[in-house]
């Protein structure tokens, strides 16, 4: 390091009271300092000007005192190399923003090559803000699987892939676990022979297994599972029923047999989805997993909270609904009494598994990734997983001949545009480039930001100005520091 080398605080980094002590969090790096009262008041005026948590402002002007490490007081001076490491301080001259807008198309082109692959968007479940519209139940065939494999088979062949993960997804996978059994010998075996890492992984709602659980995981290589249910017993088997031929019956036990099968066998995510009805009932789902010994240290089962959103036009009334849209705030403190309890079991570790924790985003949806593709059962090619079903959002087709024919009209609506998540750049969106959560949001859920679901925009800021400082107190407090 030069003696007269020049540095200034980063723009990302915010400042957290918490009684005695700051809590230093700086974006980038996602390093969680602590500092005391003594460190805290020699180092403030280092930091530049403290801000409010407002998002979508402040990059431009942002200024902070420009100094040579001989200039700072001594119990920062002989800290400097850590506070540099932590990127609490950067060079005078660094272009933050530049310097993550670089990382981030680094990353959308090193990603690794992700399949999403629906089985079906058939159901045996009919949940009221289901995103998928009703009827149609298409299933993929043997045929199109093999297609499919035979495409994927050739881009690693022709791009050169060395890993690819390949996530299952519907409707409900297992309503036709033969396509998944059928994709993953041909991809497990091919891989192997070309010396490729192969993962699979799988969305499901825990019902349709087969008996042999465990060996079904291991032969299809499924690395982790997301389950989800809709709050403790009473609401799940009042809202998630299973339909068959003999009308209605409860899934909770279903659901439950699955995943107790399968804990420890692989990574598990218990989705709990919450809404104005579910409400604080959710917390007693971690009451219930506790007395099935699943949150145990050592059982890589993870649960967490989702709000349910207004996801498609299919279910977007519930942005329209005042008691969706009044409910945020009360779910914010349900999350924050759910997440401290979860700390009593596990390690801050698991608050950045489940996503609580702000870590920074490298790559904020694999849509927006060169290396994606999401393929719908009639072979239909999509970015978003959330757009499958709208054939009009498809923007190619895969043939069983393994043919692919574009879909999209060069002179479609823009929303639409073949192109559009390769134009997706949140550094050029007025807000998200001036927001000082860039780092840890990089724009949020792109679909929203393409198609311009303002209400989907608003609370994904809101999230952050409104929690921010509350989520790292209760991560330092969980790491037990």
């Amino acid at each position: 390091m030069k003696a007269d080398a020049r540095f200034r605080a980063s723009y990302y980094n915010l400042r957290v009271p918490d009684g005695a002590r700051t809590l230093l969090f700086n974006g980038v790096t996602g390093a969680l300092l602590k500092l005391d009262r003594k460190l805290t008041r020699a180092l403030t005026p280092w930091l530049g000007k403290d801000r409010p948590r407002t998002a979508g402002v402040g990059y431009g002007d942002w200024k902070a005192p420009e100094f040579r490490v001989a200039e700072l007081p001594a119990s920062i001076r002989e800290r400097f190399p850590a506070f540099l490491d932590a990127g609490i301080f950067v060079p005078r001259d660094a272009d933050e923003r530049g310097g993550l807008r670089e990382s981030y198309e680094h990353n959308r082109t090193a990603a690794p090559f992700f399949v999403t692959v629906t089985t079906t968007l058939d159901c045996n479940m009919r949940c009221y803000y289901c995103y998928q519209k009703d009827g149609e139940l298409e299933k993929m065939s043997p045929a199109m699987a093999d297609s499919i494999a035979g495409w994927m088979q050739r881009e690693i062949e022709t791009r050169g892939h060395r890993r690819i993960h390949v996530d299952w997804y519907g409707g409900e996978p297992m309503l036709n676990s033969e396509v998944i059994e059928r994709i993953s010998a041909r991809m497990i075996g091919f891989c192997a022979a070309k010396g490729v890492t192969y993962k699979g992984s799988m969305i499901c709602n825990g019902t349709n297994w087969p008996d042999d659980k465990v060996a079904f995981v291991k032969r299809n290589s499924i690395d982790s599972i997301q389950f989800s249910l809709d709050g403790p017993e009473r609401h799940q088997n009042k809202r998630r029923s299973m339909v068959g031929e003999n009308g209605r019956k409860p899934s909770f036990e279903e659901v439950m047999g699955t995943i107790g099968a399968l804990v420890g066998q692989t990574q598990i995510y218990l989705r709990v989805n919450v809404d104005p009805w579910v409400g604080w009932s959710a917390l007693e789902v971690l009451d219930e997993c506790e007395k099935r010994g699943w949150l145990a240290p050592d059982t890589r089962f993870y649960p967490y909270l989702a709000i349910i959103n207004a996801m498609t036009e299919h279910c977007g009334f519930i942005g329209k609904v005042a008691k969706f849209d009044d409910f945020h705030t009360e779910f914010a403190e349900i999350e924050r009494a759910f997440y401290a309890r979860l700390a009593t079991f596990r390690d801050e570790k698991t608050l950045e598994v489940v996503q609580y924790y702000p870590n920074r985003v490298t790559l904020n949806c694999a849509a927006v990734s060169n290396n994606a593709m999401v393929f719908g059962p009639n072979g239909r090619m999509y970015k978003c997983g959330l757009d499958v079903g709208d054939n009009h959002r498809a923007h190619a087709a895969l043939g069983q001949d393994g043919t692919v024919a574009s879909m999209i009209a060069e002179a479609g609506p823009a929303s639409l545009a073949a192109d559009r998540w390769d134009r997706f750049d949140p550094f050029t969106h007025a807000r998200c480039s001036e927001c000082q959560y860039l780092p840890v949001c990089m724009g949020g859920c792109p679909k929203a930001q393409i198609e311009r679901e303002e209400v989907v925009v608003r609370r994904q800021s809101e999230f952050w100005q409104n929690n921010f400082d509350r989520i790292i107190r209760e991560y330092f407090v969980a790491s037990g520091r």
